[in-house]
């Protein structure tokens, strides 16, 4: 598998398996908005929550992974990570205290 980390946070990783290979997009997980455009665009790959299973060019377009990239480019996955973490501690500290939101 071929990774690519972003300050120290994995963000994009490519690998092969028998039948197909997957793209992994760590900021389309992230983004529901990205996920369905993408979904759209690129309508004979198989999506799964962060990553994209595609058999040949015909299912996963360049010009669209070009485009793909350059939108998450700017999705500071630190600060998405961050946040995760605080609203999983308030979830717990809810659940402890028995308080409701």
């Amino acid at each position: 598998m071929i990774n690519y980390l972003a300050p120290g946070i994995f963000k994009y990783g490519l690998s092969s398996v028998k039948n197909y290979m997957s793209l992994h997009v760590l900021p389309m997980y992230g983004s529901p908005v990205l996920h369905e455009k993408y979904k759209k665009l690129l309508p004979l790959a198989s999506f799964q929550k962060g990553c994209i299973h595609f058999r040949d060019e015909k299912e996963l377009l360049l010009p669209v992974v070009k485009e793909l990239i350059k939108d998450c480019s700017s999705i500071d996955l630190a600060a998405m990570k961050k946040q995760w973490e605080e609203s999983k501690k308030t979830k717990v500290k809810t659940k402890k205290t028995g308080a409701s939101k």
